[in-house]
């Protein structure tokens, strides 16, 4: 995580000097990205396929589509879109990786330089937006190459493509439970900080330690797929998929399946609710005396309202996709694999959604990053009040 903030701020550093021909070098090279884009959608190997051959093939694959869990071939296993479908596609994809980049990188920046904003809080949110970042670098660039060429066929085989096709699934699983954990520690550590302003239960070293907690528990609870993902092989062709056999039954896949669903979505998110409405409910009724404390509720309110618009966030953006493994009958139908591509589109795009969020609401983080695009480090950044965020 260091080596990652140490690049993001040398990155930032050396954008305050690019000159105008590098602008023009890198416009350049878009334009013949997106060529290269659309040169590969226009060869994909599903173009020539009838439409019959498409629909038997999907019949076929039916066993296998409900068995790929995050990183997969999230569409059936033949794609026929338009060439403007898979350009809009890409686009979408190369938009929300651009900016969960960008606004992640400068969210642990900003939280990183700024002396105003160390605290617990504002180490969780970085903690999330590494998750985030982990996630896109990760996960995202195989759903491109899945939107581009087709089917999300696995380019490594034997020993080498067992292991990526785990790690990139295993990775995928542990960002996912990182987000939400962090989210209920932030969520935990707002409840302590408003209910018994003067305890200070949870400081910077405790902040670490349940940092530390969180990528542990995400990875005990992820690590069953590094058993069940494997290759599947068809005609000379691998993709990932999951295969729960000899040591688990049948229903080790819909077991698993449920019990993410409530380890990582249901009761997390409840226990958030919960502790949004406590809050809620001790600002709301709690009269300030004192200027000061008038300054601090109103900051207070701020904070909450900003971290609660996260977690509504990410409950909608992971909804559908959650959906899919609780109820998969709504996806059997899905022959266009519209719904599949839907469901994890939105997913991924919660990585960018975050980071927008906390700089929409946020004026430290907007003025950060301001500071930082000025590269003319402000005097209120060395200041250390007692404001959090907002």
């Amino acid at each position: 995580m260091t080596i990652i903030l140490f690049c993001s701020e040398n990155i930032v550093a050396m954008s305050c000097q690019m000159t105008s021909w590098r602008l023009l070098l890198w416009s350049a090279s878009t334009v013949v990205t997106i060529k290269m884009i659309l040169s590969a959608s226009n060869s994909s190997p599903c173009a020539s396929l009838r439409q019959e051959d498409i629909l038997d093939t999907r019949e076929n694959y039916s066993e296998y589509s409900g068995t790929n869990r995050t990183c997969e071939p999230f569409l059936e296993d033949v794609y026929n879109d338009p060439t403007v479908v898979t350009v809009f596609k890409t686009l979408a994809f190369l938009l929300i990786i651009s900016v969960s980049l960008l606004c992640n990188s400068l969210v642990i920046i900003v939280a990183r330089i700024s002396q105003r904003m160390q605290n617990s809080t504002n180490h969780f949110i970085i903690n999330m937006a590494f998750s985030d970042l982990l996630m896109t670098m990760v996960c995202m660039p195989p759903a491109v190459h899945s939107v581009i060429v087709g089917p999300a066929r696995m380019d490594f085989h034997g020993a080498l493509g067992i292991v990526v096709c785990k790690l990139i699934t295993f990775l995928q699983g542990v960002s996912v439970a990182v987000s939400v954990l962090t989210l209920l520690a932030i969520s935990l550590d707002r409840f302590l900080a408003i209910v018994f302003p003067f305890a200070h239960f949870v400081n910077l070293k405790v902040s670490h330690i349940i940092i530390g907690v969180i990528w542990f528990v995400s990875m005990a609870i992820t690590s069953p797929l590094l058993y069940s993902v494997t290759l599947y092989d068809s005609d000379g062709e691998t993709e990932c998929t999951e295969e729960w056999g000899p040591l688990f039954s049948d229903h080790a896949y819909n077991d698993y399946s449920l019990v993410v669903f409530f380890c990582l979505y249901v009761f997390p998110l409840t226990g958030i609710a919960v502790l949004y409405a406590m809050i809620a409910w001790q600002l709301w009724r709690r009269k300030p005396q004192h200027i000061y404390e008038q300054s601090t509720r109103k900051e207070n309110k701020a904070v909450i309202s900003m971290l609660v618009a996260v977690v509504v966030g990410f409950c909608l953006c992971w909804l559908p996709f959650q959906i899919r493994f609780v109820f998969p009958w709504i996806y059997q139908r899905d022959y266009s694999g519209s719904l599949r591509f839907a469901g994890l589109f939105l997913g991924y795009s919660n990585s960018a959604v975050n980071p927008v969020i906390l700089i929409i609401f946020s004026k430290n983080y907007r003025q950060g990053i301001k500071n930082i695009f000025l590269c003319c480090p402000s005097p209120t950044m060395r200041v250390t009040p007692t404001v959090m965020l907002s």
